[in-house]
């Protein structure tokens, strides 16, 4: 659903063409279930002030309040559905889904905790996911149709270890994965700025459409196999 940038300001948590002068190696492995709560804390901390969030959260109470359960909930229900990577240091996050990942649904969502965590919201954050959401996922189906792909969903960085080279090797794992099966690669971002960090990927903007009633603008971006 958003992706992170790391390679320049390593927060699509999502931006900046900033370009990265160290990079470190870091193994990367699957999120395991005591991992779930601080991979939550991270994708918080990257995402904090990205437009989507910012704006479907409300403020900054509000954001510190929320976001890390939202996203611990996001990790989990990649955990069953997806693919969640972390690094080894467990710095920084991303969440994929593969060719073939259902789409989130009631008793997916049920079962990962993820419906749990929206009724908890009050009814002005459900309402403005609820006008967001099915735009961000009619957007995906117009763009991507029935075309195997990998869905980039989600990656972030923990502040302190951003432009050190660990988000740039989540998407190579990742890329590593769809370019070996001929596969192209599928992002959404709200931040115009973090564009030029995909495009650097090899991603190339394929619909930008200004949401009704609110102040963001989706990007649908696509990288096809290498």
């Amino acid at each position: 659903m958003f992706q992170i940038k790391e390679v320049f300001d390593e927060c699509i948590g999502v931006d900046v063409c900033r370009v990265n002068t160290v990079e470190e190696a870091s193994i990367i492995r699957d999120i395991e279930q005591p991992d779930v709560q601080p991979a939550g804390e991270v994708l918080a901390m990257a995402f904090r002030g990205y437009p989507f969030f910012e704006y479907c959260l409300g403020d900054a109470d509000d954001y510190e309040r929320m976001a890390p359960g939202v996203f611990a909930s996001f990790v989990r229900w990649a955990m069953l559905y997806g693919k969640a990577w972390t690094t080894n240091d467990l710095t920084a996050v991303a969440l994929r889904q593969p060719p073939g990942t259902r789409s989130i649904g009631f008793w997916n969502a049920l079962r990962s905790g993820l419906a749990f965590t929206f009724l908890r919201m009050d009814k002005a954050t459900r309402r403005r996911f609820g006008r967001t959401a099915p735009i961000v996922a009619e957007t995906h189906k117009t763009v991507m149709g029935d075309q195997p792909h990998w869905h980039c969903w989600m990656m972030g960085v923990l502040p302190a270890r951003q432009s050190t080279g660990v988000g740039r090797q989540l998407m190579r794992y990742t890329f590593e994965q769809s370019d070996r099966a001929g596969l192209p690669c599928y992002l959404e971002t709200f931040s115009e700025s973090s564009v030029c960090v995909h495009e650097s990927q090899l991603y190339s903007i394929r619909k930008a459409i200004e949401i009704p009633e609110t102040p963001l603008t989706l990007y649908a971006m696509v990288r096809p196999p290498q």
